[in-house]
C-alpha cells in the first residue's frame, strides 16, 4: 500500500515557503525604494549647494539659498567666508545672526567667531530653529552679518521656508 501523505505535506510546505519569500522580497524592495527616495532628495539638495557654498574674492560670503525647516525643529544653514583683507593675515571674523523679516519665531545660532587665513575660504554651519506656536508657515527673508577685525562687514542673505 502506497501512502501519498508525504507528498501532500511537502507541497504545502513549498507553498508556505514561497509565500513567505515573496512577502520578504516585497518588504525588502519597499525598504530599498524608501531609502533611495529620501537619499535622492538629500543628494539633489547637496548638489544644489555645491556651487553655492564656495566663497570667492569677488563674492566673499556665500550662504545656503533656502533652508527648509519644519515648525518646532531645526536645520543647518551652511555659510562660506573668503578672506580678501589685505591688512592682516588671519583676521578673526565676528558672526552676527540677523533676524528674519516678518517672523518672531525663527532663531539663528552661529559660532561667535571664525578665523580665516588670507586668500582662503572657510565654511561653518548655523542652526536655524523655528518655534512652535510663534512661527507661521511660509517663506522668510533673513540676513547674516560677518565682520572682520578690520575692514568692511559682509552680509549674506538667505531664505527660511517654514513648513508643517
Amino acid at each position: 500500500m502506497i501512502s501519498k501523505k508525504g507528498s501532500l505535506n511537502l507541497s504545502i510546505q513549498a507553498i508556505v515557503i514561497l509565500v513567505m519569500a515573496m512577502a520578504l522580497l516585497a518588504l525588502g524592495l519597499g525598504f530599498i525604494r524608501t531609502l533611495f527616495d529620501t537619499g535622492g532628495t538629500k543628494l539633489i539638495g547637496e548638489i544644489d549647494n555645491i556651487n553655492i557654498m564656495q566663497a570667492t574674492d569677488s563674492d566673499p560670503i556665500q550662504a545656503t539659498n533656502t533652508v527648509m525647516v519644519k515648525i518646532g525643529k531645526y536645520e543647518q544653514l551652511q555659510v562660506s567666508v573668503y578672506n580678501k583683507d589685505v591688512t592682516g593675515t588671519n583676521p578673526v571674523y565676528t558672526v552676527t545672526p540677523g533676524s528674519c523679516v516678518g517672523s518672531a519665531g525663527i532663531t539663528i545660532s552661529c559660532p561667535a567667531t571664525i578665523t580665516v587665513p588670507l586668500g582662503e575660504a572657510r565654511g561653518f554651519g548655523c542652526a536655524v530653529k523655528t518655534t512652535s506656536g510663534s512661527t507661521v508657515e511660509g517663506l522668510y527673508s533673513c540676513q547674516l552679518t560677518v565682520a572682520p577685525t578690520t575692514g568692511n562687514q559682509l552680509v549674506g542673505n538667505f531664505f527660511v521656508e517654514a513648513t508643517v
